[in-house]
């Protein structure tokens, strides 16, 4: 062993001696070295079974020390070469690319290729009844989409080639929608040409006023980045189009509300236009810069209400395109850049070991249904659903993340039977990529919450037992409601008004005479922050669609548990009730979101809130179970910014003391 470990450190320092091409030599001398005798070994099997299963042992020798970077990264690319070869190698494959990519960032277009053979591969190695042709399209579209947000038509078109042969062998019923991203892929080609022409002609005539307008207009707008515009034309006399732009690439936190509502009205207008190549980019932009404005005019002036009719009409026209209003919010969010939508990179790193926790604890069979703690027969389902719900709140990518893919077809084709997981369901369904091949699963889920609302309008575990008398829960009625809201205002999918009242009059009938609420909404019970939480956002949420005779009943009823809020809140604990803090943390984000109130008690909810967080969470990345792990992931991906109508339909009924 001894004798082997050094001549592996000799062959080492050989290889740093070398010039280039020579150390690759080496290295593969190295590596035959190192492998050969298990090489002919699993040759003279002639199995690809044996083989394959060498791509981990490739990895395995990683560990050895004194192994030179040149030899490391033969190690790793053999894996590959091997692993591919049978499905017993394909993990181990998986990792070489990963391994691969963090030696080499910069050529993310090679690996994704080398991901998308891969999957080819495993996708034809399953049953005919286990394949899902659409998630693999889903990964072209993905891969290519990719390409187009990095300026590289060239390798986004090759994606797109590779989707629409795959549509036409398959015979999916999306070759369209193939066509019309190779159509995007050519268009962006041909952006980028008339680019360069117009700055040579700049670079020629530096008085080209109609080559600047052209740079503008097409790095501006059709590439949608108005600060790279501005910088390529640092000045243009008698354009409007320089004027609009140089606003658009002003920092937010420096732009004057009368600037955000002209931007949020031109981009409007552009979006509006017959023929407009980016109408989401500009509708999008749009909604930032009216939200930006309501932010900065917190007035109940005309002027502020036609800027959230603006937002409602956007959130429609987007809704229309496929953009719920969360992702529109994201999108919103992420342009913001270094303005509101900004997240702290401390929160970014605790997102990301969270997310990684969550994938450890997934099952290859069970998913995160093995978890015991709350997870009798009532609640199956429910760790997967809020397990997804998180992935895709922390902008986990299913069309490229084969796990997350697997979970979302587990999740929507299990039959539910508890509110939690049903709910959650909702919640993931939202979020989705593609979410209207699972409508007909969100119609049924709404139906089964029509049915199960209790004639007070609580919610229970289960399906409620119409001959036993019902249970009073204001945990499991705010999941219900929320899956209530989520069919309305995401779905479309009408909910009768006996259901909003019903839901409205079991939070009033349980609020305590302190303006707060308790778990089991009875009267003289202690009421606690989580629970106080639950109740307004159930109000919130029915207000809107309760009749006039109820409005002010209800906004009397918000304003006093607002008031409890606004005195009991604490970012590290559930006040008077200690437990479910992240829960708690979860619910009183929902009243901030749909107020659009950013203090209670004087404190920044999402800041203190998210500080509480970074600070608990493990070593490991968790932050305790799986529930209590995506309820904080959820909590910080939200970002505390209340962004379009969701947060700006609804106002506030008192103001914190």
């Amino acid at each position: 062993m001894k004798r082997f470990t050094a001549s592996v450190a000799l062959l080492s320092l050989i290889c740093f001696a070398l010039p280039a091409a020579a150390q690759m030599d080496r290295a593969e001398m190295a590596f035959n070295f190192m492998f050969g005798k298990a090489i002919a070994e699993a040759a003279a099997t002639e199995s690809l079974v044996d083989d394959a299963k060498l791509a981990q042992t490739f990895l395995d020798g990683l560990e050895r020390p004194g192994l030179a970077q040149e030899l490391r990264a033969r190690i790793v690319e053999k894996a590959y070469e091997y692993g591919i070869k049978h499905p017993e190698g394909y993990e181990a494959a998986a990792k070489s690319i990963e391994l691969q990519e963090a030696a080499a960032p910069l050529e993310a277009a090679r690996f994704d290729g080398m991901r998308l053979t891969l999957e080819e591969l495993r996708f034809e190695n399953l049953k005919r009844a286990d394949r899902d042709p659409d998630g693999m399209f889903d990964m072209y579209q993905a891969f290519g989409a990719a390409r187009l947000a990095e300026r590289d038509p060239a390798g986004a078109k090759q994606f797109f080639e590779r989707g629409l042969a795959f549509a036409d062998q398959h015979l999916l019923r999306r070759k369209a929608e193939a066509e019309k991203s190779l159509a995007r892929a050519q268009k962006l080609g041909q952006v980028l040409a008339d680019i360069d022409k117009a700055k040579a002609a700049l670079a020629t005539n530096p008085e080209d006023a109609a080559a600047a307008e052209t740079l503008l207009e097409l790095v501006g707008l059709e590439l949608d980045s108005p600060g790279e515009a501005i910088a390529a034309v640092p000045a243009l006399k008698d354009s409007q189009l320089h004027e609009i732009l140089s606003l658009a690439s002003s920092p937010l936190a420096e732009m004057t509300e009368d600037a955000a509502l002209r931007l949020g009205k031109w981009y409007t207008q552009r979006a509006a236009l017959p023929g407009t190549g980016l109408r989401e980019e500009s509708m999008i932009r749009a909604k930032l810069y009216y939200s930006e404005y309501l932010l900065k005019h917190p007035t109940e002036d005309e002027a502020r209400l036609a800027a959230k009719h603006e937002l409602r009409q956007l959130d429609d026209q987007l809704a229309m395109l496929g953009i719920s209003r969360k992702v529109a919010r994201k999108r919103v969010e992420k342009l913001a850049g270094g303005g509101r939508g900004h997240r702290d990179p401390k929160v970014d790193a605790a997102i990301e070991k969270g997310v990684a926790w969550l994938y450890q604890q997934m099952d290859p069979e069970e998913l995160w249904e093995k978890q015991t703690q709350h997870n009798q027969s009532r609640n199956f389902g429910g760790h997967t659903a809020i397990a997804v719900y998180a992935l895709l709140m922390a902008e986990e990518e299913p069309r490229t993340t084969p796990e997350l893919a697997r979970a979302i077809r587990w999740l929507f084709a299990a039959e539910l039977s508890g509110t939690y997981a049903v709910c959650f369901r909702m919640h993931a369904w939202e979020l989705l990529p593609d979410r209207e091949r699972y409508r007909k699963v969100m119609l049924g889920d709404t139906v089964w919450l029509r049915t199960a609302q209790t004639a007070e309008g609580y919610y229970e575990y289960t399906m409620a037992d119409s001959k036993k008398q019902s249970r009073r829960d204001i945990s499991v009625t705010l999941a219900g409601a929320l899956g209530l809201w989520l069919a309305d205002e995401v779905a479309q999918i009408e909910i009768a008004p006996q259901h909003w009242q019903r839901l409205a009059q079991a939070c009033l009938n349980g609020q305590q005479v302190d303006g707060g609420w308790s778990y089991l909404g009875n009267e003289q019970q202690v009421s606690y922050g989580s629970m106080t939480a639950a109740g307004l956002t159930c109000l919130l949420v029915s207000r809107e669609h309760l009749p006039e005779q109820m409005h002010e009943k209800a906004d009397k009823a918000i304003a006093s548990g607002m008031e409890w809020l606004n005195y009991q809140f604490t970012p590290d604990r559930n006040p008077i009730k200690p437990g479910w803090t992240y829960y708690y943390l979860a619910a009183v984000q929902h009243v901030g979101l749909l107020t659009g109130q950013r203090e209670f008690n004087k404190l920044d909810w999402y800041q203190s809130g998210s500080e509480y967080i970074l600070r608990s969470q493990k070593d490991d990345g968790s932050w305790g179970n799986v529930s209590e792990t995506s309820f904080a992931i959820a909590f910080l991906t939200r970002g505390g910014v209340a962004y379009g109508s969701e947060g700006a339909e609804m106002v506030t009924k008192t103001d914190p003391p």
